[in-house]
């Protein structure tokens, strides 16, 4: 059984996931993930760990009217966000409240099965992993995209380091946790023992831009909630510290102000 350790915590705040992180960041790998996998019209196609519905979204408009677009979420707030932020969008999207490891779906329900980002986060990988391959028909297709490890990422160790002056990190969680599964010996491993064939796994990068490391910081902040309130607890004289020591340290990526900066993710495209 391969689990994430309980230490990993990962609370985003719904709202601004949707506002910060899905505009900067997962819709635009939404858009990359599908011209890999890209489903055809009339596909039934689900999301799992669909957060806010980017991939979902995206999906929908590939499909056509004669196919079928679901999302998949623990989180329930998420799911009132994306039921929000899809609304209008056709084929309609079902939305479904459960977990990656014992989806409340039926066996080969879907031609191509993707997540985004989200299998780093699963309680226990492997059960989450054979979830997506019994729900996949036998001739369809599963899609990852996944994170390259916390030593691939160019900001967020100088970003942590800057944080660490102002709060206390073990309290606020663990900002490597999404970058938990970037060794692709452990992903090959896992998918092995889901049974999958005909892996296959690229590797691409992408640039993401911040107008600011204020930005940075509510973006993050969003993502792990108690960092959020962490933030917000400080002084108004430490709030105006801590943006600054953040811009100091992210200088290496700032142009004009706006923080850019490359991030790599794995694509893995696998067969049940």
């Amino acid at each position: 059984m391969s689990t994430t350790p309980a230490t990993r915590t990962f609370a985003p705040s719904a709202e601004v996931y949707e506002q910060h992180l899905v505009r900067l960041l997962f819709q635009p790998w939404a858009e990359e993930l599908l011209k890999v996998a890209t489903p055809r019209p009339g596909d039934r196609v689900l999301d799992v760990a669909c957060g806010t519905g980017a991939v979902a979204r995206t999906a929908a408009t590939r499909v056509g009217p004669a196919g079928a677009v679901s999302g998949l979420d623990v989180n329930p707030q998420m799911l009132d966000v994306a039921a929000r932020a899809c609304a209008g969008t056709h084929p309609p999207i079902t939305w479904v409240c459960g977990g990656a490891d014992t989806m409340p779906l039926p066996d080969d329900a879907f031609d191509v099965t993707y997540c985004q980002q989200g299998v780093q986060f699963f309680p226990d990988r492997l059960a989450g992993l054979s979830e997506m391959r019994r729900v996949t028909t036998p001739d369809g297709q599963v899609a990852l995209s996944i994170w390259r490890g916390f030593d691939h990422h160019p900001v967020m160790p100088a970003f942590d380091d800057a944080l660490a002056a102002y709060v206390d990190q073990d309290e606020v969680g663990d900002s490597s946790a999404p970058f938990s599964l970037g060794d692709l010996d452990e992903v090959r491993s896992l998918l092995d023992a889901a049974a999958f064939h005909e892996v296959e796994i690229r590797q691409m990068s992408q640039p993401v831009r911040y107008d600011s490391a204020a930005q940075m910081l509510a973006a993050v902040g969003g993502a792990f909630a108690p960092l959020a309130e962490a933030v917000a607890d400080l002084d108004a004289d430490s709030k105006e510290s801590l943006l600054a020591d953040l811009a100091t340290a992210l200088t290496p990526w700032t142009v004009d102000g706006a923080v850019t900066f490359d991030m790599q993710t794995s694509v893995v495209l696998a067969r049940p």
